[in-house]
C-alpha cells in the first residue's frame, strides 16, 4: 500500500483510481508488490500477476517498482523544503 500511496500522493489525478506498484506493467510480467484500496477493492494484492490484474480490472494503472522509486525521493525532497 505505501508505494501505491506515494505515487498517488505525487499524482493527485489517480487519488480514484485503482493503483498497483510492481512487476512490468510494458509487458504485463511479474506479481504486484503494492496496491492502493481500489484496486484491493477489485481483488488486486499482493501476489497476483500483473497480467491478473489487468484481466481482473483493465483499468488499473500500474507502476514498476524501479519506477517508482525516483517519485518517492521526490516527495521527500518536497516535504522536506
Amino acid at each position: 500500500n505505501f508505494y501505491a500511496s506515494c505515487e498517488c500522493l505525487a499524482n493527485p489525478d489517480l487519488k480514484d483510481k485503482a493503483v498497483a506498484v510492481g512487476g512490468s506493467p510494458k509487458d504485463r510480467h511479474g506479481v504486484i508488490v503494492a496496491s492502493n484500496y481500489k484496486a484491493k477493492s477489485v481483488g488486486i494484492k499482493c501476489g497476483v500477476t500483473v497480467y491478473q490484474a489487468y484481466k481482473m480490472y483493465p483499468e488499473v494503472v500500474t507502476y514498476g517498482s524501479a519506477e517508482e522509486r525516483p517519485k518517492i525521493l521526490q516527495i521527500g525532497e518536497k516535504r522536506a523544503s
